[in-house]
């Protein structure tokens, strides 16, 4: 709201949480921060601190939301009531030393979950590869299963590879490959000596939570509360937010 004083317009100059969200996502979708200015009664030096400030904005609003990792409400809301989403996800990663990134290994607890034929995609077009049982876990036929293609791929490209693997009861290789050779860490180890331990699965759940938030801020206006957006979460959204970056 503008303010009027000895009939001059005096400008705000802070917006609130969700203004500035409303911002941002008004900024991501292409409008200039001169209308912003205009329409939100601030400076263009504020939006453009604004726009300077995302991730505090994002850091803000994670930490408005409930430290009870099983739900998802902001500080004051109750998380009564709610039920636990039956669709479950299991996600492998896998890259080299040199940089080089597979696409994340997803596993899901049924073959077409409603929202592909929302989303109009199948299995083969996803940012991921998809898998899935009924427990969406990780069995030993799936792992063999992803291991073949990952021989597959590593044979077209007349590459061999030593894969360095957990040494888990489901992650069971019946037959030698030929371009894929698995060493298997250590028991009671894995912490130590996983690659992926060392930052890289802490920067995908990072990068994870960050499109969570902004997908948060691109809602806001439509839900009431985080818990009704939490509600809203597909398994497609959470294949885009795992994605690689």
């Amino acid at each position: 709201m503008h303010q009027v004083e000895n009939g001059q317009e005096k400008l705000q100059t802070e917006l609130s949480l969700q203004q500035k969200s409303e911002v941002l996502l008004c900024i991501q979708k292409g409008e200039s921060q001169r209308k912003l200015a205009e329409q939100s009664g601030v400076s263009k030096t504020t939006i453009a601190n604004i726009k300077k400030n995302e991730h505090s904005t994002i850091n803000s609003v994670e930490s408005n939301c409930s430290p009870n990792r099983k739900s998802m409400v902001f500080k004051g809301e109750s998380s009564k009531g709610g039920k636990f989403a039956k669709e479950r996800q299991r996600v492998m990663l896998c890259c080299s030393a040199t940089g080089e990134k597979l696409k994340p290994f997803v596993i899901g607890n049924t073959a077409r979950p409603r929202t592909f034929k929302q989303n109009s995609v199948t299995p083969d077009n996803l940012p991921v590869t998809w898998k899935h049982n009924k427990k969406a876990w990780m069995t030993t036929c799936v792992f063999e299963d992803w291991l073949n293609q990952l021989r597959e791929t590593m044979k077209k490209k007349n590459r061999r590879i030593i894969l360095f693997v957990v040494n888990a009861t489901s992650h069971v290789v019946s037959k030698k490959l030929n371009n894929v050779h698995v060493k298997f860490l250590p028991p009671y180890l894995t912490s130590e000596l996983q690659p992926l331990d060392q930052g890289i699965i802490q920067a995908m759940k990072a990068n994870y939570r960050k499109s969570m938030l902004h997908s948060l801020l691109a809602a806001v206006g439509k839900f009431n509360t985080a818990t009704e957006f939490a509600k809203s979460v597909t398994v497609y959204d959470a294949m885009q937010w795992i994605r690689s970056p």
